[in-house]
């Protein structure tokens, strides 16, 4: 397996995939503002997108993973599909009655997430727009059983590419009736709708869809579902204290100045740029490839593919992180600085980029760390460091809330995230599954000149930009904010270079 043109690959669609992201939020901010109205449309997504992130993208995903990954080695093609049918039927099953139960308690959930929002105009609109996207839950889930089943089988694009169909479908949306909030809920829906279908149609046209299993009992009780289930319940824990800080974060958020959870969902999307990139990216190729080293017992291989993700998420996240300490007003004001998103706005959302800036190679290499934890179905491990690292992230959020008010939120999350990093690399030195070898060490070394290096040239060069004064000039904006990054980026690959760092450093890995 080529895991460097494998994540070169996703790598490009991811980024599309986050270009389409950020032309739909530019176009929300421009066509709504920053006001009730998107504050209200971003908490009614953030149901349905945490409950995705819940199954399809955590617990499901991480336990699924590994088993089909087992199945695919020690199974013939007859009893695979067996298998996956029982998995798929289960999981229709519980969606529905999921689905029903949202929709019929909508109006709970809501004043649980957003008890900010009980008394106000706001709170039925969120309420609505909660009905019309919880569906998208049940797209999504049932699409991360169609992209396990694709990783498995190595076939990553499709994967990477069906998420520009949710940001397709909003923009089209909103460019077809910007008059009602509503078409964003809509857009939503249909984007869910789009990604199940696509990725449908390709495993149907290669003859590994799962198809519903009537006899329902007899799914329970398989063996290998029952495994999966029995591991999804402290996965489920474990991704849910994430999403439980998140959903303390949108709580305390509702209570702040209008427009406070627009700024931090805006800031998230930059935040999550590099974090899709590389984090997800990264996990989608290492988690069925280091499940197969685990189990065919090539502990060295598996720590050579962990070592090598790491060296490369240090090497990248550090550019990373200095751009958007240095260059946050840059960034917001290129993104969004447009139409009735106004200087106000663009100064409180860059302080909120600025704060991710402390954590976000934490928050890219956690998703790494916990792949290395799921490829052995242990689960425990990285559930017992994400409840520690939920308690301390709340108690700085005690902190630095009343201080810096929503940015407060940002670095309470980034501080936690560095603490969440920290002991999960300890447990995997501990477990002697991991060890830092030379190539790690002398990766880590070079670049702490080479980042001093950037850290001046990116300084010197910003403090001459006055971004808030080309408002007029989106063109000249945009080239700039390039010019700038190509220049402190070639003079940082120039400085690493000349401190001993080669491409043969992480080309060392390639058909590992």
């Amino acid at each position: 397996m080529n895991i460097i043109k494998s994540t070169l690959i996703i790598s490009i669609i991811t980024f599309f995939s986050r270009i389409s992201g950020l032309f739909r939020d530019i176009l929300i901010t421009y066509t709504f503002g920053s006001n009730y109205l998107t504050d209200s449309f971003w908490i009614a997504f953030r149901i349905p997108n945490m409950l995705r992130r819940l199954l399809a993208d955590g617990s499901f995903a991480q336990v699924l993973t590994p088993v089909i990954s087992n199945a695919k080695s020690n199974f013939n093609e007859y009893n695979f599909q067996l298998l996956i049918n029982k998995i798929f039927t289960i999981l229709i099953l519980f969606l529905i009655f999921l689905t029903v139960l949202g929709i019929l308690f909508a109006q709970i959930i809501v004043s649980f997430i957003a008890s900010g929002t009980l008394y106000k105009e706001d709170f039925l609109l969120i309420t609505n727009m909660t009905r019309i996207m919880f569906p998208y839950i049940m797209f999504m889930s049932i699409v991360a059983l169609y992209s396990c089943i694709l990783n498995v089988w190595k076939k990553f694009f499709l994967t990477a590419f069906t998420p520009i169909l949710l940001n397709i479908a909003i923009i089209f949306c909103c460019m077809l009736y910007k008059k009602s909030i509503y078409i964003l809920s809509i857009g939503v829906l249909i984007g869910g709708f789009l990604q199940l279908l696509v990725q449908w149609l390709y495993l149907y046209y290669y003859n590994l869809s799962p198809k519903f299993d009537i006899n329902i009992f007899e799914a329970w009780k398989d063996k290998n579902v029952q495994n999966i289930l029995s591991k999804m319940l402290p996965a489920f824990v474990g991704v849910s204290i994430i999403q439980i800080s998140l959903i303390i974060n949108t709580n305390i958020a509702t209570w702040l100045s209008t427009g406070s959870i627009t700024y931090i969902t805006l800031a998230d999307r930059i935040m999550e740029f590099p974090n899709a990139m590389l984090g997800i990216t990264l996990t989608t190729i290492l988690l069925p490839l280091l499940s197969k080293k685990y189990y065919e017992k090539d502990y060295e291989g598996y720590n050579k593919i962990l070592n090598w993700a790491l060296s490369l998420v240090i090497c990248i996240g550090i550019p990373i992180a200095i751009f958007m300490a240095i260059l946050s007003e840059g960034l917001v004001s290129v993104l969004f600085y447009y139409g009735k998103f106004n200087f106000y706005d663009v100064n409180q959302t860059q302080s909120i980029v600025c704060a991710y800036s402390i954590g976000i190679i934490s928050l890219i290499s956690i998703k790494i760390l916990g792949s290395a934890f799921y490829a052995m179905q242990d689960i425990k491990t990285p559930l017992k460091i994400s409840i520690i690292s939920l308690i301390i992230t709340q108690f700085f959020n005690i902190i630095f809330v009343p201080i810096f008010d929503y940015v407060g939120l940002a670095i309470s999350i980034s501080l936690g995230a560095i603490l969440n990093s920290l002991l999960l690399i300890k447990k995997l030195i501990k477990f002697n599954i991991f060890k830092p070898n030379n190539q790690l060490k002398k990766i880590i070394f070079s670049i702490c000149p080479s980042a001093i290096i950037l850290i001046i040239c990116t300084k010197f060069i910003n403090t001459n930009i006055y971004w808030i004064s080309l408002n007029d000039n989106y063109v000249l904006r945009f080239v700039i904010l390039i010019s700038i990054l190509l220049i402190c980026l070639f003079i940082y690959i120039l400085s690493l270079f000349i401190f001993g760092i080669k491409l043969k450093d992480f080309s060392y890995i390639n058909n590992y």
